[in-house]
């Protein structure tokens, strides 16, 4: 694996209070161009029709309970046009 650079040290993977790897720099929080958080790797946009949640942090499934749905790969309190209706209690779909 490619060494990752930590407060000016070159380490092989991220850790507190540094976890996150921001084009090999490790970083507490990810911000642009790349603000999202993958599995650790801070990214433009969430890959492998991962949904977004309000932390920014691309997941596997919308799990909490102030954001339960998943509408358009964003985790979302309720299902709103143009996607109202709610699949299997965790999908926004048309109908």
């Amino acid at each position: 694996p490619t060494p990752l650079i930590r407060n000016g040290s070159c380490v092989a993977q991220c850790s507190d209070p540094l976890p996150l790897n921001q084009q090999g720099t490790c970083v507490a929080q990810c911000t642009d161009p790349v603000p999202l958080n993958q599995d650790g790797v801070c990214v433009a946009q969430c890959s492998g029709a991962k949904p977004l949640n309000q932390s920014n942090t691309c997941v596997d499934r919308c799990t909490s309970p102030a954001t339960p749905f998943n509408q358009s790969l964003v985790c979302v309190a309720a299902c709103a046009d143009p996607l109202p209706f709610v699949l299997n209690a965790t999908m926004c779909v048309q109908q």
